[in-house]
């Protein structure tokens, strides 16, 4: 069903009479980003949960506005004149949605703003890095070789990111395949 709430002013707005059933809980034309989504007295997350039969309690949203910096540098110097992509997502296993790309310069510095939260941290030498980012068994195999960064509430960060080269990105899609 379609349920809608108005914003107040903190960010936040309450959707009071939710049917039972399974639901899952995306915010359009907001100026900010899901921050939590709390189900009467307990927070639930915003990719799916349930409401049971009877009066539900009121769910309650509040949008986060205030963005972290990250300052992204190359930890290995990039072979070859290829582009290369930052890569960012929710290290607490959340939804695609978390994931971030943005292109790195010629120096191999990046920057991005995003949500407040602690992400893998990866450079992918790779021309379109979106079909590979969608992917939630690469970005599983690639945690271990990322770093992971905490993004603080509109604060600065730095973060070191590993370069994974297009042959190492190959061997992980065959991985997938086998």
């Amino acid at each position: 069903g379609d349920t809608q709430g108005q914003v107040k002013s903190d960010g936040s707005f309450a959707i009071k009479s939710i049917l039972p059933g399974r639901w899952r809980l995306w915010v359009n034309g907001a100026p900010g980003y899901l921050k939590s989504v709390t189900l009467g007295d307990r927070e639930v997350p915003a990719t799916g949960f349930d409401i049971g039969p009877g009066p539900a309690p009121p769910l309650k949203v509040v949008i986060g506005m205030k963005y972290a910096q990250v300052d992204a540098t190359l930890a290995t110097p990039a072979e070859g004149t290829g582009p290369i992509f930052g890569v960012l997502w929710a290290a607490d296993g959340g939804d695609m949605s978390t994931v971030q790309n943005f292109p790195f310069d010629s120096q191999g510095h990046s920057t991005a703003n995003i949500p407040p939260g602690r992400y893998h941290a990866c450079a992918l030498s790779v021309a379109q890095p979106w079909a590979l980012t969608q992917n939630p068994g690469l970005l599983k195999l690639l945690e271990d070789r990322c770093e992971t960064v905490d993004a603080p509430d509109s604060g600065r960060t730095t973060v070191r990111m590993p370069l994974i080269s297009a042959d190492d990105l190959k061997r992980l899609m065959a991985k997938l395949d086998e």
